[in-house]
């Protein structure tokens, strides 16, 4: 399901995924032409790592893989940033010690390291009080 909403200021689309990971590719796509098109003219590219890493916490964690629930995105772009919202039908988890985890870069472990590299990648990582939708914002003061 796609909702598109344009505003004086903001446009706004919203997008539903099933629970699989092969919807990641999918989402990447759509959203990436959407802020394409909707940043047309300018040097601003957005880095689809953070969506790609926060949407497989969706899938796998947050949902654990079941058929039945859904991956929800939304994004918006103003005159300030981008901000890409994903949200799963999980019960959360404790994000607060998460977030601010160091994490070696240079460890063979590629697991848990999601969090951490987002924050590192985007303007700012914010989640909702239970832990199951986090907000991916990219400001443009960031990216010149």
């Amino acid at each position: 399901m796609v909702h598109i909403l344009v505003q004086n200021t903001a446009v706004f689309i919203a997008l539903e995924y099933e629970s699989k990971f092969n919807a990641i590719e999918l989402a990447k796509k759509q959203i990436k032409q959407f802020i394409d098109e909707n940043l047309e003219g300018t040097n601003i590219c957005i880095n689809m790592w953070c969506l790609q890493e926060m949407m497989a916490n969706a899938i796998e964690h947050g949902n654990r893989f079941d058929p039945s629930k859904k991956v929800y995105i939304e994004v918006e772009i103003n005159k300030q940033q981008v901000a890409i919202t994903i949200r799963d039908e999980g019960s959360g988890f404790d994000w607060r010690n998460k977030l601010h985890e160091e994490y070696c870069l240079l460890s063979s472990n590629e697991r848990g390291r999601g969090v951490v590299m987002s924050n590192m990648f985007c303007s700012n990582l914010m989640y909702n009080e239970i832990g199951n939708q986090v907000t991916i914002l990219h400001s443009f003061k960031d990216l010149d």
